[in-house]
């Protein structure tokens, strides 16, 4: 579906660069990006009430996800504008320190916040474009419910390493980890961090609770369920014993209250 940002005067915007990025490369593709904006409609790829992701082709940088996120509250906008970080805000800045800690997820380019006297009405990140990139819910979708154990093994190596590099994700599900490749899987990377938080290590209750909210979220097969928290608790702790214990304990917290 066609969509246009046309409307938006984004060379008025208040921008941020990602750290990766030294100022000349920035402010080359802020150009680049203000006149695309400008000249040439994006394709709107994903849509909600509150936020969108288009794509959009920017001559000498190539294919760019952007992704808005609108406040359609006033009062929201204003708390937003000036007492509280919006989500948005917080997600650019997680990712971006995800990133430098060697984290898979898309490259992350910029920022670019709608400031007004009367609040924030929008925020818009801006990272490369991955094509041939699915959703981990339509590969399930697409394969009724079941991977095979050496595709778990795979999720399981993206979710560990993320955890292993400080991170807890706070939001995860199917529609946050991208599988990357038609028919095999060449990669898998990690997005949408507007509920995560970096720690300096490994945080074994934020891995765990994570661990259950993709199995809630996702998995209604006992069996693909097990599956997957074996392959994460095997990686996560090589300890034979430690493994099966907390095996265990992810699966018992899972268990429906009686």
């Amino acid at each position: 579906m066609a969509a246009t940002l046309q409307q938006f005067a984004f060379a008025d915007f208040a921008w941020s660069q990602a750290p990766h990025l030294t100022d000349d490369t920035f402010a080359a593709m802020r150009m680049a990006l203000v006149k695309a904006l400008a000249e040439q409609p994006a394709e709107e790829v994903y849509r909600l009430e509150h936020r969108s992701v288009y794509r959009l082709d920017v001559p000498g940088v190539g294919p760019v996800a952007v992704k808005e996120v609108r406040h359609l509250r006033w009062l929201q906008r204003m708390k937003l504008r000036y007492w509280r970080e919006a989500k948005a805000v917080h997600e650019f800045h997680v990712h971006a320190t995800f990133s430098q800690a060697g984290g898979r997820a898309p490259e992350l380019l910029a920022m670019a916040q709608q400031q007004t006297l009367a609040g924030l009405p929008r925020v818009f990140l801006f990272m490369r474009w991955i094509e041939e990139a699915r959703t981990l819910q339509k590969v399930l979708d697409d394969a009724g419910g079941e991977l095979a154990p050496d595709q778990w093994q795979q999720v399981a190596e993206v979710v560990v390493d993320g955890a292993r590099r400080g991170l807890v994700h706070g939001g995860h599900s199917p529609e946050n980890i991208l599988v990357v490749g038609p028919g095999g899987w060449r990669d898998l990377y990690l997005i949408d961090f507007a509920e995560s938080t970096m720690y300096p290590s490994f945080q074994e209750a934020g891995f765990i609770a994570d661990v259950q909210r993709i199995c809630r979220r996702m998995l209604a097969n006992e069996e693909q369920k097990r599956l997957f928290v074996a392959a994460v608790s095997k990686q996560a702790w090589p300890d034979q014993q430690a493994a099966t214990e907390h095996i265990r304990q992810i699966l018992a917290g899972l268990a429906p209250t009686p």
